[in-house]
């Protein structure tokens, strides 16, 4: 079994952290003064992320979404919400009334916002990255096939073959990277 929320350096380790390595990378390579991401109000995700970004001095955006029928008004800071916003982290909390996943008004008031945000950071002369929901950005691909080539090298320090590799899903982040690097092997 492979932890990968044991994957980084702190308590909100995992494995976008091994996107943020590639992603924030290329951002700093390119002048990058701001990412804004997405993702649900308690996102992990977002929340390594953002740390990420501190860390490296690029200023996290956070856009999160809460659907107020499931999981009523946003009425207390908890979780990961409350660690973002004692890192000082800047977020937007989008009441929504459905899955973005399955409502084109509800992705599109999403997109919208951080179009709005992004130009907004733009005309005060930013360089501004946004990345999608989960880490999903090309540079981050690579995180997951090095992840895959990662698993092969320790299976075999341990003297095990691996007949299957079983993946759970969230937002698919990893799914694309770890593919195309077993295809390749």
């Amino acid at each position: 079994m492979k932890r990968e929320d044991l994957a980084g350096p702190s308590a909100i380790s995992g494995s976008k952290m091994r996107l943020a390595e590639f992603i924030l990378g290329r951002a700093l390579e390119n002048g990058v003064t701001h990412v804004i991401t997405q993702g649900a109000y308690l996102t992990n995700s977002g929340l390594q992320f953002a740390a990420a970004c501190l860390s490296v001095g690029i200023t996290p955006i956070l856009v999160l979404t809460r659907n107020v029928p499931r999981h009523g008004e946003l009425g207390e800071f908890r979780g990961n919400y409350l660690l973002n916003k004692t890192m000082g982290v800047e977020t937007h909390v989008i009441n929504g009334s459905g899955n973005e996943w399955h409502s084109a008004d509800e992705a599109a008031r999403i997109t919208d916002a951080i179009a709005v945000r992004k130009a907004e950071l733009e005309a005060q002369g930013h360089e501004v990255l946004v990345v999608g929901t989960g880490g999903a950005h090309p540079d981050g691909y690579i995180a997951h096939a090095l992840t895959f080539r990662e698993m092969l090298e320790q299976s075999d320090a341990a003297g095990v073959e691996l007949d299957y590799v079983y993946h759970t899903i969230g937002t698919g982040t990893a799914l694309p990277g770890i593919s195309l690097s077993s295809s390749t092997c």
